[in-house]
């Protein structure tokens, strides 16, 4: 949408000469997606009048919408065709669950910061989501928090910090069969080689981000990752992005 705008997108993490990096100091606008960046942000709309655009991961189709618009009424763009997206979405997710059928899947915190919208996305179209391992939830997810609580109450929320965590048992992928892990953490408290190795979504945003993720979890369904152990000792090693 950016770029048919006509627009240049700058990424911090993609410059490679300091030139690139000056070049970002000349943005129209700063779009961030993690609340934690919003002070920087803010602090260079002040100082540059760079426009701060917090626009958040999300997988609730309503949301994803909503921060379309956002950017296209502050930027002068025009939407996308959201309703083919969601379509093709549905039908990958779809074609998704006949594959992974009734297998548990755990969710962590570290590789979504939405990890309870990602647990209703996939709960609502039949996925077997059955924990997540968070230790607070984000102002953000109050309503799917709640949502999950009246709807889906017999999903797991685990704390990764408490120190009775240490003393529980890693032992899902015994006692269930099978795991599919979303993010490095639940692969290690499920004791799981079938996992999604992702960090803070990767950098996988909107639609297109969406997509790509029920494609990972398609890969990670249908083969184990021999190197579990050794890559999440290492937070973000081998990551997709």
């Amino acid at each position: 949408m950016l770029r048919q705008g006509g627009y240049a997108i700058h990424d911090f993490a993609a410059c490679q000469t300091y030139e690139e990096y000056k070049a970002m100091g000349e943005s129209v606008a700063n779009i961030y997606f993690l609340e934690n960046a919003g002070p920087a942000a803010k602090d260079m709309e002040k100082r540059l009048d760079q426009q701060a655009l917090y626009l958040p991961y999300a997988y609730e189709y309503g949301r994803m919408r909503r921060n379309l618009q956002k950017a296209a009424d502050a930027l002068g763009l025009t939407m996308p065709d959201c309703d083919a997206y969601e379509q093709a979405i549905e039908e990958k997710a779809q074609t998704l669950r006949e594959q992974v059928g009734d297998t548990h899947i755990a969710i962590d915190y570290t590789a979504t910061p939405r990890p309870l919208e990602l647990a209703a996305f996939l709960l609502n179209r039949g996925f077997n989501v059955y924990a997540v391992y968070l230790d607070a939830i984000s102002p953000d997810e109050k309503e799917t928090f709640q949502f999950l609580q009246e709807q889906y109450p017999d999903l797991s929320l685990r704390s990764t910090m408490h120190f009775k965590r240490r003393l529980l048992p890693r032992d899902d992928s015994k006692k269930y069969g099978k795991v599919l892990a979303i993010g490095q953490m639940a692969a290690y408290f499920t004791d799981t080689k079938y996992f999604v190795n992702l960090i803070e979504n990767s950098g996988f945003y909107g639609y297109t981000g969406l997509l790509k993720i029920l494609d990972l979890i398609g890969q990670a369904n249908a083969a184990e990752n021999p190197k579990m152990r050794d890559i999440i000792q290492i937070k973000a090693w081998g990551c997709h992005g």
